[in-house]
């Protein structure tokens, strides 16, 4: 019995010391934090953020999976997405009780890339596209070939090749069957801004 009051002392003992010892280390830190620049801690937390495991955790959980697009005509808009875009048919889907199919192309797999989804309700051959959405942006690393081959496969391109208007970042537009504007940005420039 003795024993084990001996050490319930012990581990009581050390827990109190590793609790004041946290304490001691958060007051520091606290006050560090408190008399460092602005730029300090910018740059310390943005090192948190790129090393800490739960950070990148949650980096690699979240991202954009999909873009879903309302089509007239399901037939016509894979050809085009497949044939003059050259995306890759992933899986599709059918609701015979709702009726609707949906179908879902990318440029990768869907654990790794973002994907369009395409959705063709049944009963539904036209849409009003509205003028909220503005256009999906597709990179491609020779922005004048691509939209050749594109119009080749019987797309319409919109805009021609060139560079922005107030930069330097080369960009075209064409629109699939529904009339949804698409971008394309050469790969050397997709990270700059457009004004750039």
């Amino acid at each position: 019995m003795v024993k084990k009051q001996s050490n319930l002392y012990h581990h009581s003992f050390f827990y109190t010391e590793k609790k004041s010892f946290f304490m001691l280390y958060k007051k520091f830190f606290i006050s560090l934090i408190d008399h460092v620049t602005f730029d300090f801690k910018l740059e310390f937390f943005s090192y948190l953020w790129h090393t800490r495991p739960f950070f990148n955790l949650m980096r690699q959980i979240m991202r954009i999976l999909h873009t879903m697009l309302r089509v007239g005509d399901l037939d016509r808009s894979l050809n085009f997405y497949q044939n003059a875009l050259g995306m890759r048919l992933l899986r599709t889907s059918e609701n015979p009780e709702y009726r609707y199919t949906l179908a879902y192309l990318g440029y990768g797999d869907e654990e790794n890339s973002a994907v369009l989804e395409l959705t063709y309700n049944w009963d539904e051959n036209q849409y009003d596209l509205g003028t909220g959405f503005g256009h999906i942006a597709i990179g491609v690393d020779d922005i004048f070939g691509f939209c050749k081959k594109v119009e080749q496969a019987g797309g319409k391109i919109t805009r021609a090749p060139g560079a922005v208007k107030g930069g330097r970042t080369v960009i075209a537009f064409a629109e699939d069957p529904d009339g949804y504007k698409i971008e394309f940005i050469e790969n050397k420039m997709a990270q700059a801004g457009l004004g750039n």
